[in-house]
């Protein structure tokens, strides 16, 4: 399937400014093909403009930074097919699309439940990577 060449749709409620780019203006390139992903805010005082999900690992995903946290802005992509996105809410990274009562197993994470494994409605567990669920005599 072709899609065609458009124009970005510029909001009406909140139309952006234009500027030219100075000498202090900065680009963020791609690494390995050097498309534009970004423009880096030049004084520092506020997020840069980035046109692509931020890539991590899972182990990011697992233990977040305090700074990739503090981040409200950014969306984040796991670096491991599905590619699964994820954003901050402060505290933790959340799942796009993920509601409260939603258990999500991300991709490359090994889950073990002991039986009996019960999923009542309306809550549900999505399975991205690996659950195994074993019986457990105490």
């Amino acid at each position: 399937m072709a899609f065609s060449i458009f124009k970005a749709f510029k909001s009406t409620v909140t139309p952006p400014n234009y500027r030219d780019l100075s000498p202090t203006d900065n680009w963020l390139t791609d690494p390995q093909t050097g498309a534009i992903i970004g423009v880096e805010a030049p004084t520092g005082t506020g997020p840069d403009a980035r046109f692509t999900p931020v890539d991590i690992t899972a182990a990011q995903l697992a233990v977040p930074t305090a700074a990739m946290l503090a981040d409200l802005d950014a969306t984040y992509r796991l670096n491991v097919a599905p590619y699964p996105r994820y954003y901050s809410d402060g505290a933790q990274l959340a799942p796009f699309g993920a509601s409260e009562t939603e258990v999500v197993i991300p991709p490359g994470f090994n889950t073990i439940f002991y039986a009996p494994l019960t999923i009542a409605t309306p809550e549900e567990l999505l399975v991205q990577g690996q659950v195994r669920v074993i019986a457990y005599t105490p």
